[in-house]
């Protein structure tokens, strides 16, 4: 079953973000269309519920998504060559998201990968919460330093 998170409400006397929270964490896909801008935080409130998030692309085979190479280096790149599992997201053919072929492409993928792809993002989420809640001195920014200072040395030679 779908929900619409556009359209549906909250249950009376239920916060809306604990609606929210509890819709990611009951959802075994997150449809995340293009939006008004290359960014959204949904992508991140449904990674941090072990959500798998779902692109729509026209440009794969062959093309660079932008939800796959922006956000690093909280995620790891995925330098993809054709529809279906990455390496924490699903991307779906834009021309098939009015038909059938969505429902079914998300059908098709296998249990063990669904559960690869929940692992993979459980092992992401420390980088993408604002703290880590294992560690109270480590923070998404500590992570970008990290990486900055690697390529810094990598660089160097």
């Amino acid at each position: 079953a779908c929900r619409d998170l556009t359209h549906d409400r909250p249950p009376p006397n239920t916060s809306l973000v604990s609606w929210l929270v509890e819709s990611y964490a009951d959802a075994e896909f997150c449809l995340m269309p293009q939006g008004d801008c290359p960014t959204r935080s949904a992508i991140f409130d449904a990674l941090c519920a072990l959500c798998i998030p779902v692109f729509f692309s026209s440009c794969v085979p062959g093309g660079d998504l932008a939800y796959e190479l922006m956000y690093h280096p909280f995620l790891p790149r995925h330098e993809r060559t054709s529809w279906g599992v990455g390496d924490w997201a699903v991307v779906l053919n834009m021309n098939d998201a009015h038909s059938d072929a969505l429902e079914q492409g998300l059908r098709n993928i296998s249990g063990d990968a669904k559960r690869a792809l929940r692992e993979r993002i459980s092992q992401l989420v420390p980088r993408i919460q604002f703290a880590d809640p294992w560690n109270a001195t480590a923070v998404s920014a500590g992570y970008i330093y990290a990486d900055l200072m690697a390529k810094l040395a990598r660089e160097r030679g």
